[in-house]
C-alpha cells in the first residue's frame, strides 16, 4: 500500500468519528485562533486514538503552513473540543496508549510552536474528567491553568469566546460551519502531500 493510500485510509478513519482540527477563519480582538475539535459520531469501534493525533498534527501542519487571517500570525491558540459523544469505549481506547498521550503533550508543550490561551471543554461526563485526571501528570501547571470545563451547556463558553467568532455548529455566525472548515483543511493537506 502507498503512503497517499494509507493517508487516504487514515483519513476516512479518523474523520468517520472525530471532528478534528476546524480552525476558525477570523482571530479573536486578542489575534487568538480559535480551533474546534471532538467526537462526532459516538461509535467507539471506528474510534482508533493514535491515528486522531496522527491526523491532527497533520492537519496542524497545514494550518501552520499559511498566515492564520489577513496576513497574521496568531498570538495564541483557544482550543475547544467538544466530548458529548465520548462514551466508555473511547475512554477506554483512549487509556491504552498512555505513551502516544504523553509524547503528544509533551510536544505540545515543549516543542509545538503555538501557545495554548485557552482550553474549553464542552459537555465533559465523569469519563472525561477521569480520562483528565490520567492525563494530568502529562501536563505542565501553565497547561492545566487554562483549561475550563462546560458542562451545563454552551452559554458559558460565550463568556470567553465571542459568539460571532463560533461556527454555526456552536450557536455563531451562520457565515461557516465546522464541517465546511474541516473540509477545507483535508482539501488542504491532500495538496500539501
Amino acid at each position: 500500500m502507498s503512503v497517499i493510500d494509507k493517508c487516504d485510509k487514515l483519513m476516512t478513519h479518523v474523520c468517520a468519528v472525530f471532528r478534528q482540527f476546524c480552525p476558525m477563519p477570523k482571530l479573536s480582538k486578542e489575534g487568538y485562533k480559535i480551533t474546534i475539535g471532538g467526537f462526532h459520531n459516538s461509535d467507539a469501534s471506528k474510534f482508533d486514538y493514535t491515528n486522531c493525533l496522527k491526523m491532527v498534527l497533520m492537519l496542524f501542519d497545514v494550518r501552520l503552513s499559511e498566515f492564520d487571517y489577513d496576513d497574521q500570525i496568531a498570538e495564541g491558540e483557544i482550543v475547544i473540543t467538544d466530548m458529548g459523544n465520548m462514551g466508555w469505549r473511547h475512554f477506554m481506547k483512549a487509556i491504552a496508549h498512555l505513551i502516544t498521550a504523553k509524547f503528544y503533550m509533551e510536544f505540545l508543550q515543549d516543542a509545538a510552536p503555538i501557545k495554548i490561551v485557552q482550553a474549553h471543554i464542552l459537555n465533559p461526563s465523569g469519563l472525561v474528567h477521569k480520562m483528565f485526571t490520567i492525563f494530568r501528570p502529562f501536563m505542565k501547571q501553565e497547561l492545566l491553568d487554562v483549561f475550563h470545563f462546560h458542562p451545563n451547556g454552551i452559554e458559558s463558553l460565550y463568556d470567553y469566546v465571542p459568539r460571532e467568532l463560533l461556527p454555526k455548529e456552536l450557536g455563531g455566525s451562520d457565515e461557516f460551519s465546522m464541517e465546511d472548515i474541516r473540509l477545507t483543511y483535508i482539501k488542504k493537506m491532500e495538496e500539501n502531500r
